[in-house]
């Protein structure tokens, strides 16, 4: 006989407590098989920005996580900072706060020409709503 597992056995899910503070002060809240997560994955890794994935079970969430974000949907980024953390929910949000955020060391987009900073934002928009998963 052969059992199923239900959920991701490498993810925090129902009944699960959350996870202790890390010593990074960016918390990327993921899936594992995530587009929209790997999308912010790609932005952290492409401008070298330390940070800490916390997988969550995108079938079985755990019930503290809803407290964190409450539709429940990831990514979701938590920042430390002196006065508690803070988070910022879906992914092109994100990208775009890490980009103002650390914008000296690698821009996604240009800083000094806003007309092709407009332009290619434009252009992703028609990538975005041809590529829907």
């Amino acid at each position: 006989m052969t059992t199923m597992q239900v959920g991701d056995p490498h993810a925090l899910s129902k009944g699960s407590t959350p996870p202790p503070e890390g010593a990074s002060t960016l918390r990327l809240y993921s899936g594992r098989f995530c587009p929209y997560a790997a999308r912010v994955r790609l932005v952290l890794n492409a401008k070298n920005i330390k940070y800490e994935v916390v997988n969550i079970d995108l079938k079985n969430k755990p019930e503290w996580y809803y407290e964190k974000n409450a539709l429940g949907k990831v990514p979701l980024l938590e920042i430390k900072g002196p006065s508690g953390p803070s988070f910022i929910s879906e992914s092109l949000i994100i990208a775009e706060y890490l980009d103002d955020q650390y914008h000296d060391d690698f821009p996604l987009l240009p800083t000094d020409a806003p007309l092709e900073r407009a332009q290619q934002k434009m252009l992703l928009e028609i990538i975005y709503s041809k590529v829907r998963i």
